[in-house]
C-alpha cells in the first residue's frame, strides 16, 4: 500500500502478521489445509442526527479475524472480534477445525482461489480518518446549518 494503513489508521504490516500468526497455527494443525484468513483492523466513527440535532456521536476499534479451512472436502470458517492474543488465536483455529470435522463433505467445493495482490487504497483522506468527535460534530453542525436547521 502506498499509505502507511490497512483499513482506517493501523498499519498493513500489523494485520499481515496477525494473519501469518494465524496461518502459521493452521499449518501446526493441518499442514495439508487449504486455510483463508482475512483480517480487518481500524476505527468506525459514527455521528448521527436528527432534528437538527446530533444525537450519537461514537468511535470504536474494530478487529476482526475470520478463518475459512478445507480439509478432505470439508469445509468451515470462524471469526474472532476482540482480543487477539495466542489463547484465543488458538481457540478460533480449534474451533474451525472442531465444525469442519462434522460438516459434510462439500462435493462441489471448488477450492480456494489463489492469492491475488490487494490493490491499493487511493481514496484516503487522512482528514476524514483522523477526525475527532469534535470535529464530526463541526461538520454536522455546519450541514444542519446549511440546510436550514432542519
Amino acid at each position: 500500500m502506498s499509505a502507511p494503513r490497512a483499513g482506517a489508521g493501523v498499519p498493513e504490516t500489523d494485520a499481515l502478521a496477525l494473519a501469518e500468526r494465524v496461518l502459521a497455527l493452521v499449518r501446526r494443525r493441518a499442514a495439508s489445509a487449504e486455510a483463508e484468513v482475512n483480517v480487518r483492523t481500524g476505527t468506525l466513527a459514527l455521528t448521527r442526527f436528527a432534528n437538527g440535532a446530533i444525537h450519537q456521536n461514537v468511535a470504536e476499534d474494530l478487529r476482526e479475524v475470520g478463518v475459512r479451512i478445507a480439509m478432505d472436502g470439508r469445509v468451515a470458517a470462524a471469526r474472532l472480534d476482540g482480543p487477539v492474543g495466542d489463547d484465543e488465536l488458538r481457540a478460533l483455529v480449534d474451533g474451525v477445525f472442531e465444525a469442519a470435522a462434522v460438516s459434510p463433505v462439500d462435493d462441489d467445493w471448488p477450492g480456494l482461489a489463489s492469492p491475488t495482490p490487494t490493490p491499493d487504497v487511493d481514496h484516503w483522506d487522512d482528514a476524514t480518518g483522523d477526525a475527532s468527535p469534535d470535529e464530526r460534530a463541526a461538520l454536522v453542525a455546519a450541514f444542519v446549518t446549511a440546510a436550514g436547521g432542519s
